[in-house]
């Protein structure tokens, strides 16, 4: 297993013992749901280019993680990562580094509490088999009507790097 990077060694742990990250919401309990974004978070992490995981400064590499469409794309519901940031998430993270499983269905179960922000994307509901690691440029980040958050890279991507099952494959 990698090691966790320091900047995100600083973050707290769920009780599986995950680095919670810099944009997860937490519930009023102390636990994070991994199903949702901090709404605010996210934004001032977007807006000061924070890392999405470790919530510090990029710097000027930032790196996205996503599906076959986000690499054709550029379009992403999250914001960017520092590279080792993103690379312990693609190997360690239970949601990334298995490629079986499935989404949960929108707005189910989710907590009543504030800041919690019930947004529907227009994404496939099908999770991908495969994740890639993208070294982007700049980014921009608008809320749409009807679609929430959206993240969208200046392509040409730098290089790309593909993971399925937490270990690097051949694109």
């Amino acid at each position: 297993m990698m090691a966790v990077p320091s900047r995100l060694a600083r973050r707290p742990v769920d009780d599986r013992g995950y680095p919670i990250p810099y944009v997860q919401f937490v519930r009023a309990d102390g636990k994070a749901d991994f199903r949702i974004l901090d709404v605010a978070r996210t934004d001032r992490a977007l807006r000061l280019r924070l890392c999405a995981l470790c919530g510090e400064p990029l710097g000027g590499h930032i790196y996205f993680v996503g599906g076959d469409g986000c690499f054709e794309f550029g379009q992403f519901t999250d914001p960017p990562m520092h590279q080792d940031c993103a690379l312990f998430a693609l190997m360690t993270c239970p949601h990334l580094a298995t490629a079986k499983g499935r989404y949960s269905p929108p707005g189910v179960n989710l907590p009543d509490e504030p800041g919690v922000k019930v947004i529907l994307h227009a994404v496939s509901p099908i999770k991908a088999d495969r994740f890639a690691l993208m070294h982007g440029r700049e980014y921009s980040f608008a809320f749409e009507r009807g679609r929430g958050l959206i993240v969208t890279a200046k392509l040409p991507w730098r290089d790309v790097r593909w993971f399925r099952d937490g270990v690097e494959i051949a694109g």
